[in-house]
């Protein structure tokens, strides 16, 4: 997908990018033979070229993008990057050359952090193929707002084949480590949760890769609401033993666990990892719904289903570890 993304490069916006499809233009090497050829902004209407040589977007400044709604980047605006340089939204044609050269980089070294840092959150999900089986589906739980057993409780990993539970009084600690190994993280409404909730426990730099959040994806292509509500609008069912537990239920249980019940400490990681194995299927599904919807030249997963889920989540459960104070109780 991201060999036939433009959306990334300085001056081109979805609706330029829509354009370079439409004139066949589906991959890098495409766009660089069109640069190279003097073709790429000869008799483009939804071109403009300023006194200083640069391509831009049609679009008036400051106006919203008539596909998607959005504001259009003009002169006073620029486009953050992660090396804290603000470029212009235009650029040379040399210099998409050297963003295409950057990009192609990206990929061969793992640098999913160079993609998300140039798309917008609903976009990101054009990195789930180019970086599969390198995409670490992250889930938190916290306890209750105060006191001694308040916090992070609970998070869960997993890549696809591994995963892993880690828990507050036992190896949470070692979360920051874990995640390092992975370019890219895939959460569901983490931007506005496990994210903020993370850097509160281990640091705002606790993790350097790219970010994906299934919730704005997801609402992109019409699906909104929680995380329990889009799984069985998309018929997916959990375990019986969690289903119709939710994030109240996940802070009642810490607290019993805390009270020392084994039962409640169980119940509350398995519920986590019902919550973590399931963003790898949903991410392929997000996916596949964005480019049905769009019409899309990229190629959708054959199948969203993945059987690994919940073995590997039975082998985390079997193997985690136990807080000190519910140790203390057994």
């Amino acid at each position: 997908m991201l060999r036939s993304t433009f959306i990334h490069l300085n001056g081109v916006g979805p609706s330029r990018e829509k354009a370079l499809w439409k004139r066949g233009v589906f991959s890098w090497d495409g766009l660089r033979r069109l640069i190279e050829s003097g073709e790429f902004a000869k008799g483009r209407r939804d071109i403009r070229k300023g006194s200083n040589g640069a391509i831009t977007a049609g679009t008036e400044k400051g106006a919203p993008d008539r596909e998607t709604g959005e504001k259009a980047v003009g002169e006073r605006e620029t486009i953050g990057r992660r090396d804290g340089i603000r470029k212009p939204p235009g650029a040379r044609p040399e210099e998409l050359l050297e963003e295409l050269r950057a990009s192609e980089a990206a990929i061969e070294t793992g640098d999913a952090a160079f993609f998300a840092d140039r798309l917008p959150m609903r976009e990101r999900y054009r990195l789930a193929r180019d970086f599969e089986g390198r995409i670490c589906f992250l889930d938190i739980e916290t306890g209750p707002v105060g006191g001694d057993i308040s916090g992070i409780t609970v998070a869960g990993i997993y890549d696809g084949r591994r995963a892993r539970v880690l828990i507050r009084g036992a190896d949470l600690g070692e979360l920051p480590d874990a995640l390092s190994t992975y370019p890219a993280v895939c959460t569901f409404n983490g931007a506005s949760f496990d994210m903020p909730c993370l850097a509160a426990e281990f640091g705002r730099g606790f993790y350097r890769g790219a970010h994906i959040d299934l919730r704005p994806i997801l609402a992109s292509a019409g699906l909104r609401g929680g995380l329990k509500a889009i799984e069985a609008r998309l018929g997916l069912s959990r375990p019986p033993g969690v289903r119709g537990l939710d994030g109240f239920d996940a802070v009642r249980l810490w607290v019993e666990a805390s009270g020392g019940s084994a039962e409640a400490f169980e119940l509350l990681a398995r519920y986590n990892m019902a919550d973590t194995v399931v963003l790898h299927t949903l991410l392929r599904l997000a996916c596949n719904l964005r480019i049905a919807a769009g019409d899309l030249p990229f190629r959708r997963f054959d199948g969203a289903d993945d059987p690994d889920a919940w073995p590997a989540a039975e082998d985390a459960l079997r193997s985690m570890p136990r807080p000190d104070f519910l140790r203390r109780t057994w």
